[in-house]
């Protein structure tokens, strides 16, 4: 098949602060086996010389963005994609590896199947504690896809409304559910992504991991009703949270606050409306403090 009968792929990675393995990470996609992409980069407003590094790649199919101010990765990747021309979209995590043959193999098998999606591929986790192999299907779970080494027809992402920009974390928890609720999944069942979790991510820092738990649980309720449209959000949010953890003996210090997350693993409901200023202070004590007697 010629190139100009390859779908056209728009891969797209956020950068904030990430110099650690940045050009072995970019140059994974240059090195692409597949041809037919456009490689849209978007730095957050770094300011570790993150962006002075991505300015040195002269390759044609990059597409340097750099933001005015810090706006986040979800509502980024929501602008990358806006601008993207390709027809599928495929995501790559900053400082992580795609295999050579993995954006290839992943379009064959969209190809294959008008039906299917989204594909993702089997990846390899690697962590100061070592590494281990992440599969997305799980018998006949196929809720275990990853954001990082995804790819999905970008018109299946706009009929379900595309990424929620109230998401700090987890975004990609809600789009997945409600992409497979109207197509397939598949996955190239062999190793074709590096995800490498890094000093500065969200696994190495414990409140945001709180916090991305909190948001993938939300999503995961949110997917579980008929329409979105019609959910109250805050009901939501503490049903979600409540149900899920424990719950915490209230305290006027925050990082006492923090602390008792991190032991417990609970509170996300009141502590996402916290931090959101939706509560405030005084009144997520006194919460607190009652649901806990």
């Amino acid at each position: 098949m010629h190139m100009d009968e390859l779908p056209l792929v728009s891969i797209i990675t956020g950068y904030y602060n990430r110099t650690e393995n940045l050009k072995e990470s970019v140059q994974s996609i240059l090195d692409q086996s597949y041809s037919n992409f456009e490689y849209i980069i978007f730095d957050d407003c770094s300011d570790d010389g993150t962006y002075e590094l991505l300015t040195q790649f002269g390759d044609s199919r990059v597409i340097l963005i750099r933001h005015d101010k810090n706006i986040g990765f979800t509502k980024g990747i929501i602008a990358a994609i806006a601008r993207s021309k390709g027809s599928l979209i495929a995501i790559h995590g900053a400082g992580d590896i795609s295999f050579p043959s993995r954006i290839e193999k992943q379009v064959h098998l969209l190809q294959s199947d008008s039906n299917i999606g989204m594909v993702g591929c089997l990846l390899e986790d690697v962590s100061s504690e070592g590494g281990k192999i992440h599969s997305p299907i799980d018998g006949n779970n196929e809720s275990h896809f990853t954001q990082g080494e995804v790819i999905y027809r970008k018109s299946l992402y706009y009929e379900v409304g595309g990424y929620n920009s109230l998401f700090r974390y987890g975004q990609f928890t809600l789009l997945k559910r409600e992409i497979l609720k109207i197509s397939k999944a598949a996955f190239v069942d062999e190793i074709l992504y590096r995800r490498i979790h890094y000093g500065n991510g969200v696994t190495k820092n414990p409140k945001r991991q709180f916090e991305q738990a909190f948001y993938i649980k939300l999503g995961q309720e949110l997917s579980n009703k008929n329409s979105i449209m019609e959910v109250d959000v805050s009901k939501v949010v503490i049903s979600a949270g409540l149900a899920f953890f424990s719950l915490l003996d209230g305290s006027v210090n925050e990082s006492l606050f923090i602390f008792h997350l991190k032991k417990k693993k609970i509170g996300y409901a009141i502590f996402y409306l916290y931090k959101s200023k939706i509560l405030p202070k005084k009144f997520t004590v006194r919460l607190l403090r009652k649901i806990t007697q």
